[in-house]
This record gives structure tokens, sequence and C-alpha cells, in this order.
């Protein structure tokens, strides 16, 4: 326990107070799911560090006793309820790395457009206009890039400027 939820282990709650859990919830009828568990000791580590301390959400008061109260909710609920403010890792982890997608493809977009630039300035009038003579219609510039994209870029023509 110490090693997965420290600060649940520094308030005190043991291994035994989980089969004393166990035994509550046994003499009731019900068991203690293990995902269940974990959770609930997640979201009693996470709140012990961010606010040092539990709070009862029904009162608002400050927890006197870390370890009356996950033995109180785990026993009855099978469960800690989750404090309003309450992320988990998994759910931050996976923020963090949508927003990191997000940049690299922002980053690559940018990228992109600064070697079509590069390529497309290095390019002499001439170049430019032979190349465009080609254009089926439309709008030349969307189709330049496409043109760019397509031949210059994958390296299918050796391309001005390159």
């Amino acid at each position: 326990m110490d090693a997965m939820w420290p600060r649940v282990f520094a308030a005190g709650f043991r291994m035994e107070h989980l089969r004393s859990v166990l035994a509550a919830r046994a003499k009731i009828g019900k068991g203690l799911d293990r995902d269940m568990l974990a959770v609930s000791l997640d979201r009693a580590d996470w709140e012990l560090e961010r606010f040092g301390r539990l709070t009862d959400l029904g009162s608002g008061e400050k927890v006197k006793n870390t370890q009356g109260y996950l033995f109180t909710a785990l026993a009855r609920w099978g469960v800690l309820r989750p404090h309003p403010e309450y992320v988990s890792r998994e759910e931050l982890e996976v923020e963090n790395a949508a927003k990191e997608i997000e940049r690299r493809k922002q980053a690559a977009k940018l990228a992109e457009q600064a070697l079509f630039v590069s390529w497309r300035e290095a390019l002499d009038p001439a170049e430019l206009e032979t190349l465009l003579l080609t254009c089926p219609g439309g709008p030349k510039e969307v189709w330049l890039k496409n043109h760019w994209r397509k031949n210059v870029r994958s390296g299918k023509d050796s391309g001005a400027g390159e």
C-alpha cells in the first residue's frame, strides 16, 4: 500500500483495515470489487495530496479520522466518492497526450507550410509560370501546393529550388 497510495498509508490506513472492510462487507452479503477499491484509494490519495485531508462532502467539514472515514465508505458502499475536483491520473495523462498530439499536428502543419513557402520562393518567375500553365483550373495556390505535396515533397520530381 505504501508504494501505490503513499498518502493513504501515511494517514494510517493499512491492510488490517482492508481485511476489516472485507469482513464487514461479507456480513452484509457483499464483496469488495478490486477495481473499485483501487479507484477509491486513488481518490483518497489524490485528495490527501491535493488538500492534505479528506472532506466530508455532505457537511463540507474536514474528516478528522481518515482511517475511519475510508473504512466506513468502503464497508458501507464499497467505494469512496470522488471529490468534485477529482481527476484521475489516467484522465490527466489522456488529456495531456491529446494536447501533445494537437501541438504536434500544428507543428507539422507549420513545418509543411514553411517548406512549401521556401520551395515556392525559390522558384524563378519562369519556372512558376511554366508550372501554373499545367493548372487545370481553380485556385492556383491550392493547385500549386498539391503539386508540391505530390511531386516535390514526395521526391517524384527534382523540383526547382531543391
